[in-house]
């Protein structure tokens, strides 16, 4: 959502009164404009690799307990506080799968069945 909502900021909105210095781009939030700066403007190569594969994201904040990888803070702490180590308890009605989210289990639904 927040990829999102930045592309719909970067507009010549009068409320964009944040602007990148090196590329131009004009930002809503000052804190949206420290995170482009920090990982994204210039061409900076991701910095941080997926464990599994050869995959590098730009920004990551993990799991001290499990090690999984978020973008942004709140989704880290989303996981601390629901997911990791509990199992999923939301059945599929129609097959085996197990989601410990309800949007997840919608996704599901939606793709699966």
């Amino acid at each position: 959502m927040s990829r999102h909502r930045d592309k719909i900021s970067v507009g010549a909105h009068p409320r964009n009164q944040y602007g990148c210095n090196l590329c131009g781009k004009r930002y809503r939030w000052k804190s949206t404009l420290r995170r482009h700066e920090t990982f994204e403007c210039g061409g900076k190569e991701p910095a941080h690799p997926c464990p599994y594969c050869e995959y590098r994201a730009k920004a990551a904040v993990r799991c001290d307990a499990c090690g999984k990888a978020y973008r942004q803070r709140r989704h880290l702490k989303r996981h601390v506080l629901v997911e990791c180590g509990k199992e999923p308890q939301l059945k599929c009605p129609f097959c085996p799968y197990k989601s410990l989210r309800n949007t997840t289990l919608s996704r599901h639904l939606k793709l699966k069945h």
